[in-house]
């Protein structure tokens, strides 16, 4: 069996240019994006106070991984996107993420036996934010 995790929920190398350079025209997309999901948050009961605080945090999360992304150019470079790997050393390289959690939760076969990671460091910024961040505000990432 072969599974490729190919990242998470963000959007990609948009963070990236977003965060690292922002001109005028990628600033109100940001800030559209900002107010859009603090707005969703609002909707499912969250206080204004308590969904700017989440989505501040979140954004922080995202921010700290997106920023690690590759860029477009690197991103077509396949020496740089395909880190094919066995199950085992998945679980050696990346001891941050609870893999057999993942792995079980999305209902995937036990016995797969190589995995492609595509983007190395995004994934290692992963662990990082896994073991520094707060759970109240994993949580407010997780509501995003």
């Amino acid at each position: 069996m072969f599974k490729s995790f190919n990242g998470f929920h963000l959007i990609d190398a948009y963070h990236k240019m977003h965060h690292e350079k922002k001109n005028e025209q990628q600033q109100v997309v940001v800030d559209a994006i900002k107010s859009l999901n603090k707005d969703f948050l609002k909707m499912v009961g969250n206080s204004d106070a308590d969904a700017e605080r989440m989505m501040q945090a979140a954004w922080a999360i995202e921010h700290r991984i997106g920023i690690k992304q590759l860029n477009q150019v690197d991103r077509r470079d396949l020496q740089k996107v395909i880190h094919v790997m066995s199950w085992e050393q998945l679980l050696q390289d990346f001891k941050g993420i609870d893999w057999i959690a993942y792995r079980d939760a999305l209902n995937l076969p036990k016995d797969i036996d190589k995995v492609d990671v595509s983007q190395l460091e995004p994934l290692h910024e992963v662990e990082k934010v896994l073991a520094e961040t707060s759970v109240e505000d994993l949580k407010a990432y997780m509501e995003m």
